[in-house]
């Protein structure tokens, strides 16, 4: 076979041996990749910030009633608001012995909270205009009352917890105590604070009562199920809201475990607030004092959002890791204006107008938020307010206009995308994912020198289901094969335009395959698919400078969090491996070995792929060198020779492995270091270099020295 050249840094030539060779040319040695490559995504999706990365306990803090104003992507059968919250409530009142939850409603309690077999009283819940929430309770004479909610805690990690809730006594006597406790499910109390109200506190005022509560762990399990109560001690009436626990280790809100992992895996891009929920969010919602803040259903998704996490606070955890923020835009149904005035907010100086109101949310100095992209998708039909290729160039026209009027020094990205139908791309005769330049296209025909990029999206998977989990895995390596080539001609379709500078930004990419058996986002399949994305960006030779996986936590394959357990996936391994070693310039790499081939079930056909997809990195001083090696084939491990050529390699090698015993392997909350890296040491020569044998279905980064 002859030789195949996949970009300018990847060659390969078919070998019948099961044996491999990788020749690196050290002398052809190209520009220093982005650190932007790092990055992650999130969004206000499921349990990706409460109940994940945002370290509160209580579910429901907020005492809201929730409601369902509209069916989110019904088109896509995604369940509406409160039968997503009725099943996992019936799931809770299970598993937590609290047969009551699923019956709030009729209890006149808000959802996630449930009165104590114990107690009895009168409730119901309470709402003003400005979408701000509380839990009326009237405690008859003679009566105690125990407002009683599921929650989980970290106890393996932190013993004292942070309580606070807001109270307000309408009328009547002002009490002189409230009580919280934390309870087993066999009723044993383990933490308990009384707080005791000022004699000075007024009827019809808002108080903020604070304590710091001490709970004894010892006998309880890791993930064992606990219940927190409030106990209304005294008769009256009493409204309630802003009821918050955050373990006394969290960083300014954020989970301190999801910190470190973020820290440790060199996290260097954030993008937030969405996904499909940025095409509904009003930025202004979530800054200001967090109890004037409104309570709303999520515009896209099927929970309830608090906006208890805004711009500060994300951008607050962008500085606790290190971390650049991208922020996508609605540009679906906000306006240009909204747009721009969030600019203004993050990145005027304290003396202006967005400035100072900045600083009056506990942050004068600018953020200079340098990352800005302009809708999220918006070809498709299951978005907030989509658009047609002609009305996204018109919109992106107005909004680049507006935001680079508030601030020149940003860079805008514009949406890729494909079409409504997620349809193939002809052109190539295979699906694509939401990979696409139709909507780009008419962005660069109405503001092209405005575009830093174009963001492209790969969610790999549903379309699968009829397949065997192998043939599934083996679909997922072609499409990552033939990725260069898509963006590639993506990229010289907007080129033939006149945009000669535009590069891509993936901003989104993720397996998304149903079944325990497949090779889901959680598996070590999807860290190879990430790696397959991320060699070739890293071979781009600049053309791929930004990528942020999907998703951060509890959605997608980075991290999870399971009853306040935060463990990694494979996924977040494989990235680890890939930011944690020195080399940053690509070098020229030559593969002869085994091959496979693809019988085009699901996207094209494709022949003589080599097994191994190899990605060489000098260090910036030339003196370390790293061979980032993804053994794609499901069963074998292969033999593989390293020889350089323009650098001379130290006697030994430094070889990390991620590696499990099948294509499905994942982590658990219970079992959270099944599949995380090794690390072994490898001797060579250097007229020979070094051979190892790679796992199968397995990620190697072999790091190594020069000699001189």
């Amino acid at each position: 076979m002859e030789t195949i050249r996949v970009d300018k840094y990847f060659s390969y030539t078919a070998d019948t041996t099961e044996k491999a060779k990788i020749t690196i040319d050290a002398g052809k040695a190209g520009e220093r990749v982005s650190e932007r490559l790092f990055g992650l995504f999130t969004e206000h999706l499921g349990r990706n910030v409460y109940g994940g990365a945002w370290a509160q306990i209580i579910e429901n803090g907020g005492f809201a009633r929730y409601h369902q104003n509209h069916e989110p992507m019904d088109k896509h059968q995604i369940p509406p608001l409160l039968e997503v919250t009725k099943q996992r409530l019936e799931r809770l009142a299970r598993e937590f012995d609290m047969p009551a939850l699923p019956e709030y409603e009729k209890l006149g309690l808000a959802p996630y909270w449930a009165l104590s077999s114990e107690t009895q009283a009168k409730c119901k819940v309470q709402t003003d205009n400005n979408g701000r929430y509380w839990q009326e309770v009237v405690v008859a004479e003679g009566a105690e009352c125990a407002l009683e909610a599921p929650i989980y805690l970290p106890l393996h990690r932190v013993s004292s917890y942070e309580f606070s809730l807001n109270l307000q006594i309408p009328q009547g006597k002002i009490p002189s105590a409230i009580k919280i406790q934390v309870l087993t499910k066999g009723k044993e109390t383990i933490g308990e604070e009384c707080i005791r109200l000022h004699p000075h506190v007024k009827v019809g005022r808002w108080i903020t009562l604070k304590c710091i509560m001490h709970v004894n762990g010892a006998g309880v399990v890791k993930g064992e199920e606990l219940k927190f109560r409030i106990y209304l001690l005294e008769p009256g009436q009493y409204w309630l809201t802003d009821a918050s626990l955050f373990p006394t280790d969290n960083l300014h809100g954020w989970d301190p475990d999801v910190v470190q992992l973020l820290k440790d895996g060199r996290v260097s891009v954030l993008r937030f607030p969405g996904g499909n929920f940025a095409s509904g969010y009003r930025w202004q919602d979530g800054i200001g004092p967090r109890e004037l803040r409104p309570e709303k259903p999520n515009p896209a998704w099927p929970i309830w959002e608090s906006n208890q996490v805004g711009t500060d606070e994300w951008l607050t955890l962008c500085e606790l890791i290190n971390a650049e923020p991208l922020i996508c835009v609605n540009a679906g149904s906000g306006s240009a204006e909204d747009a721009a005035n969030w600019v203004r907010y993050c990145n005027d100086p304290v003396d202006t107008e967005w400035g100072q109101k900045r600083a009056a949310n506990g942050h004068p100095a600018p953020y200079n938020v340098k990352l800005w992209e302009v809708g999220n998708e918006l070809w498709g039909d299951f978005q907030i307010n989509w658009a047609t290729p002609e009305e996204y160039g018109r919109r992106f026209a107005d909004f680049s206009a507006a935001m680079l009027a508030a601030d020149p020094a940003i860079e805008l990205i514009a949406v890729g995308g494909s079409n409504p139908s997620y349809a193939a791309l002809p052109e190539h005769g295979y699906y694509a994912g939401h990979l696409g330049a139709a909507y780009a296209e008419h962005a660069v025909r109405a503001s092209g020198p405005s575009i830093w990029a174009i963001a492209e999206h790969a969610v790999m998977g549903g379309w699968f289901w009829d397949l065997a989990p192998q043939e599934i895995y083996e679909e997922l390596l072609a499409q990552t094969h033939y990725i260069g080539r898509i963006l590639s001609d993506n990229v010289h379709q907007l080129k033939a335009l006149g945009s000669e500078h535009i590069l891509v930004a993936q901003t989104e990419q993720m397996v998304a395959v149903p079944g325990d058996d497949n090779p889901s986002d959680e598996s070590l399949t999807a860290a190879i698919v990430w790696a397959g994305f991320m060699n070739w960006f890293l071979r781009s030779d600049g053309l791929v400078p930004l990528f942020t996986r999907s998703a951060l936590i509890n959605h997608g394959d980075f991290l999870n969090k399971v009853r306040e357990v935060v463990y990694p996936l494979p996924g977040y391994w494989g990235q680890y491996l890939y930011a944690n070693q020195p080399g940053r310039l690509p070098a020229a790499v030559h593969y002869t070995g085994p091959v496979f081939s693809v019988g085009g079930r699901r996207v094209q056909a494709a022949e003589n792929i080599p097994w191994l997809d190899v990605v060489s990195l000098l260090s910036p001083d030339r003196k370390n060198m790293s061979v980032l090696i993804v053994n794609r084939h499901p069963q074998k491990s292969i033999e593989t020779e390293i020889e350089c050529t323009g650098f001379n390699p130290s006697e030994q090698a430094q070889v990390r492995i991620l590696a499990g015993p099948e294509i499905s392997s994942h982590n658990k909350w219970y079992e959270p270091d099944r599949i995380k890296p090794y690390t072994f040491a490898v001797n060579g020569k250097p007229e020979v270099g070094y051979t190892l044998s790679i796992p199968p279905h397995a990620i190697a980064v072999v790091t190594f020295s020069t000699a001189e």
